[in-house]
């Protein structure tokens, strides 16, 4: 049922109760209400005209969602260049979630077309990372990084144009100096740990049962063994062994296979190894002149021998008072030098395989003298001889010779004894560690006193320091080595007024030598002997004829612990720091300059000592430090 109210002319409105309606009262309102407005009920059946809620966002100024916000593939957009501004009441803020499918968090910015773009991207949820980065005040200068203060503060901050290093020192460091790290992360000097000792020998071992003369010894560095050469007295023959060490150092060696090297009326003998072609080679005088061999080793048991080649003819009708050095020149890779008559040469050569290449003989100097000389080479094209000049009253001389590929130029003479200076082989060294020549010589117009001085090579001449006396007796001869293990030089002096022979160690301060007080380390003083550095043992094995017989023996004078590898050096020390400071390194790409004496465009390597030389130190390998670019700085390389 219903109440139809009829329009005037046409039509009506009915209004129909529901089929099973209640009994319900509804009261119209007293008025006709306002434009807009819509009539409401307030459940008791009160009628009235109320202002419904807005559903229009440009008419709602306070809009409130009800639920999550889907914007169905389209853009939150602003018209005419507004701004969209996000702003959270209060301490709230904008987050970017993130879920499994995407990741963390992240805002990513496209670019102008929006065909591709990057993304900024929080840490993953593994990390557990809640932090602020606080952005500089400003945009900082050209060339600038954005840096942390470790608390979430950023700033710019200016690029080092030397990397640096920083970490707690281990020891010890001085400004300069190659630095390695350890396995605790702590940096340390590149330096060996030496231990000096008090040079004692072993017992002897007995090479050939006759007297010896004219020993030469050498280390293979193949065998890690000795190779020991020299003339018996009663036959004049040169004979060859292996000196093997025992497994116990203290028992000192035992001797391979003798074999005969020359043939009778030999008189002189010298060994050097070969490391490019691991061959040792020998050279040897007779009669008919000088002859190289070269050859291998090897066996064991005892059966250790040396596997010779045939014989070169290497210098006609002379090659006395022999020293050979191994060199590389590219071309070449041995120097021999030698007396004829009274003047020395030089000659270069080469062995491939077994064969022995020969190159031009070079005139050093003419030194109206017959007796022998001594010789020095500094291992980077720099040989220097020293001789007797018995045409300027004996007087001892020195000249520089220079190495080319397959040159050789020599500089004027130079005096290191202004008088009358007797020479034997051996008794001219190269010190590594200062840089300098030694001699050592007897001065035979001052009691025959033993005299040692340092010289230093400066292109082709040579000038000479204090020269420093060190021992007194009469008709004693000396030799002299650079100790590798040590970083210095000994003296090993035949003394007869001891009748021992004593060994020496010697330093050297600017141009001038110290030499420490002497330690026997024999107890005989025959002057025919030598020595020679076994660096995979640290012990000089002695050869000498000693009681009619031809002995060896090891000698430990020094030991060393290197502790620079390519892996653990990591530059140069930034600075002079004492043991537990924060120390500065310079890394890979900086530049030193606390260097002195540097050639520019040379290559530098870590030596064992901590020093850098132009040649790499066979004790640690080839540690290279970087390339000098003056003389007082270097490019860290590493």
């Amino acid at each position: 049922m219903g109440v139809r109210l009829n329009g005037q002319t046409t039509g009506y409105v009915e209004l129909d109760a529901p089929a099973t309606a209640g009994n319900n009262t509804l009261k119209f309102p007293n008025g006709n209400g306002s434009s807009g407005q819509v009539m409401t009920t307030d459940g008791s059946g009160n009628l009235s005209f109320t202002t419904p809620a807005a559903t229009d966002l440009v008419t709602d100024t306070t809009p409130q969602l009800g639920g999550d916000l889907d914007v169905n593939g389209y853009d939150i957009g602003s018209a005419n260049n507004n701004n969209i501004n996000l702003d959270p009441d209060g301490a709230g803020q904008v987050v970017f979630k993130g879920n499994a499918t995407r990741g963390s968090g992240a805002i990513k910015l496209n670019c102008e077309v929006n065909s591709h773009g990057i993304l900024l991207q929080g840490p993953p949820h593994s990390a557990g990372a809640s932090y602020t980065l606080t952005l500089p005040n400003d945009t900082g200068t050209s060339g600038q990084l954005l840096t942390t203060n470790g608390s979430g503060v950023t700033s710019w901050s200016t690029v080092s144009a030397s990397p640096t290093f920083q970490a707690t020192a281990d020891g010890a460091l001085t400004d300069g100096m190659p630095v390695i790290i350890t396995s605790s992360g702590n940096v340390k000097s590149s330096a060996a740990i030496k231990t000096e000792h008090t040079p004692t020998k072993t017992g002897e071992a007995t090479i050939t049962n006759n007297n010896v003369r004219d020993v030469a010894i050498a280390y293979d560095e193949t065998n890690n063994w000795w190779i020991t050469t020299f003339v018996e007295y009663q036959n004049g023959s040169t004979k060859i062994a292996p000196l093997v060490p025992q497994s116990d150092l203290a028992n000192g060696v035992t001797v391979g296979q003798l074999t005969q090297l020359g043939n009778a009326n030999s008189s002189g003998t010298a060994l050097v190894w070969l490391p490019d072609v691991s061959r040792m080679v020998a050279a040897y005088t007779t009669s008919w002149g000088m002859y190289i061999k070269s050859f291998t080793s090897g066996g064991s048991g005892g059966s250790q021998t040396v596997t010779q080649q045939a014989a070169n003819s290497f210098v006609g009708n002379g090659g006395e008072y022999m020293d050979l050095y191994y060199i590389n020149t590219g071309i070449t890779n041995f120097l021999a030098v030698y007396r004829k008559g009274s003047t020395i040469y030089g000659k270069m050569a080469e062995i491939t395989g077994s064969v022995i290449n020969r190159y031009n003989e070079f005139t050093i100097v003419n030194t109206y003298d017959t007796e022998p000389f001594a010789s020095a080479y500094d291992g980077n094209g720099k040989l220097v001889v020293f001789y007797k000049d018995n045409n300027s009253s004996n007087y001892g001389k020195a000249v520089v010779c220079t190495l080319g590929t397959n040159t050789f130029s020599v500089g004027s003479p130079v005096t290191f004894a202004s008088t009358s200076a007797r020479l034997r082989k051996n008794c001219a060294a190269y010190d590594q560690t200062a840089g300098k020549f030694l001699v050592t010589y007897r001065d035979q117009n001052d009691s025959e006193d033993l005299k040692v001085v340092v010289g230093t090579v400066s292109g082709s001449s040579i000038s000479f320091g204090t020269t420093v006396e060190y021992e007194t007796g009469l008709n004693e001869i000396a030799a002299i080595k650079y100790d590798p293990a040590a970083g210095e030089s000994i003296i090993v002096v035949s003394a007869s007024h001891a009748s021992a022979t004593e060994l020496r160690r010697v330093t050297i301060s600017g141009t001038t030598p110290t030499v420490e007080s002497p330690t026997a380390i024999s107890s005989t003083d025959n002057q025919n002997f030598d020595l020679a550095f076994g660096k995979d043992h640290q012990r000089w094995c002695y050869a000498q004829n000693i009681s009619n017989a031809g002995n060896a023996y090891l000698i430990k004078v020094t030991t060393s612990e290197s502790q620079v590898t390519t892996e653990n050096y990591i530059g140069i020390s930034d600075g002079a720091y004492s043991n537990g400071d924060t120390a500065t390194v310079q890394i890979v790409g900086s530049v030193d300059d606390a260097q002195s004496g540097l050639t520019p465009g040379q290559s530098y390597f870590v030596q064992s000592d901590g020093s850098l030389g132009l040649t790499a130190d066979e004790t640690v390998g080839s540690v290279f430090a970087g390339t000098a670019v003056s003389a007082t700085k270097l490019i860290v390389k590493g």
